[in-house]
């Protein structure tokens, strides 16, 4: 073989063990010989990325998505992105800022579980009678809700909701009941009473009367339900318990008023100016209370007029109209009993008619709008909402 490098040309003899035509080789390159390129003994493996840690791995096979016969990428699967979710949570806990977050909130935990305890070990007795009270109203409530769904076939349902209203009773005036109760629930003041003015001592007065007001709003929701059904017709007693329901959030609106009042004016420091700002934010409250009252007395107003003058959601049909129709509603599968004749002009019982407008505003056949109204509370249900201030 004849090489030609960088110092002349240089001739060199290779025979093989097969000598023949293909012996000799001319190789004229110039420069210096490259060594042969390696031998790669396993070409079917994957090149190893040692260097790259198994969360990089990952988050390279992530970015590529696979994609379809015609190019589109496909959708990631649901447990990829979960899994990138998780990770970049873990890389977040693991961040200095958050360890030291965490080492702050584990060194102040026990302070903080001392604290609650002390704290629900003086207010034991308001947060039991709070407790009694949430567990007397919400089975109290569904009781009285049930027995007027029923239309007068839920008497087992309305002794339950008497039972519930008799232990919550007892339970309040014999073992919570310090003689504050009835002096908020009627707005008197006395001397003995504010001169604590305590926060957790008025939140819990607050709590106790509002419930003592619902619990008296059922009381007469189940004496409305236990009266005959030819004393009071059925649309009128649903407007009766509607009625009553907004009677009670009005009354329950100023009950807090009292209380309130008491802790914002008191103040222990005998300063003129620490005084005359704790008046003063009294006075605000109450003014706050007086401009927000045409809220809470609209639909009471209405209400009432509905009460005493009851809306006719349509007129008596005549007896051809009647012979038109099929002798039974639509609505109870019966012969009508006081038909009355929509807008539409499709004929229905007066009680199914106006229970179905109670939840609906339509026809139910034609689906024709028929009334806009108020029909909240109409169900005998009360409001779970606690009027806090």
């Amino acid at each position: 073989m004849i090489r030609q490098g960088q110092g002349g040309p240089q001739e060199e003899a290779a025979v093989g063990p097969t000598a023949g035509a293909n012996a000799v080789v001319l190789d004229m390159t110039l420069g210096p010989a490259e060594p042969p390129p390696p031998v790669n003994d396993a070409a079917d493996e994957v090149p190893s990325s040692s260097g790259a840690s198994d969360d990089e791995q990952e988050d390279g096979a992530e970015q590529q998505q696979p994609a379809g016969p015609d190019g589109t990428p496909l959708p990631t699967p649901p447990g990829g992105n979960l899994n990138a979710e998780v990770r970049r949570i873990r890389e977040l806990v693991r961040s200095p800022e958050i360890q030291r977050i965490i080492v702050i909130c584990l060194r102040i935990l026990p302070f903080v579980a001392i604290l609650l305890l002390k704290l629900l070990i003086d207010h034991a007795v308001g947060l039991a009678a709070l407790a009694l009270s949430v567990v007397c109203f919400v089975i109290a409530d569904l009781s009285v809700s049930k027995a007027v769904a029923s239309r007068g076939s839920g008497q087992l349902a309305l002794i339950k909701g008497l039972l519930c209203m008799a232990v919550w009773l007892v339970a309040t005036i014999f073992l919570f009941d310090d003689g504050s109760l009835l002096l908020t629930l009627t707005f008197r003041l006395s001397n003995e009473i504010t001169t604590d003015a305590r926060f957790c001592a008025t939140l819990n007065a607050v709590f106790m009367v509002d419930f003592a007001v619902k619990f008296v709003g059922m009381l007469l929701k189940i004496t409305v339900a236990l009266l005959p059904h030819g004393c009071i017709v059925q649309k009128r007693r649903r407007r009766l318990y509607q009625w009553l329901e907004y009677t009670s959030q009005v009354y329950r609106y100023w009950t807090p008023v009292r209380p309130w009042f008491n802790y914002l004016k008191m103040t222990h420091s005998t300063d003129v100016i620490s005084s005359s700002l704790c008046i003063l934010l009294a006075v605000c409250y109450c003014t706050v209370k007086v401009a927000r009252f045409r809220g809470v007395l609209r639909p009471w107003l209405s209400t009432t007029k509905y009460i005493f003058r009851l809306t006719a959601v349509g007129t008596r049909p005549s007896a051809s109209e009647l012979g038109k129709e099929n002798s039974s509603c639509a609505i109870c599968y019966v012969d009508f009993t006081e038909p009355t004749k929509l807008a539409c002009g499709h004929i229905f019982c007066e009680d199914c008619i106006t229970t179905w407008l109670d939840k609906e505003h339509t026809c139910p056949m034609c689906r024709a709008e028929v009334i806009q109204e108020d029909n909240e509370w109409k169900s005998g249900s009360t409001s779970w909402m606690i009027q806090i201030f």
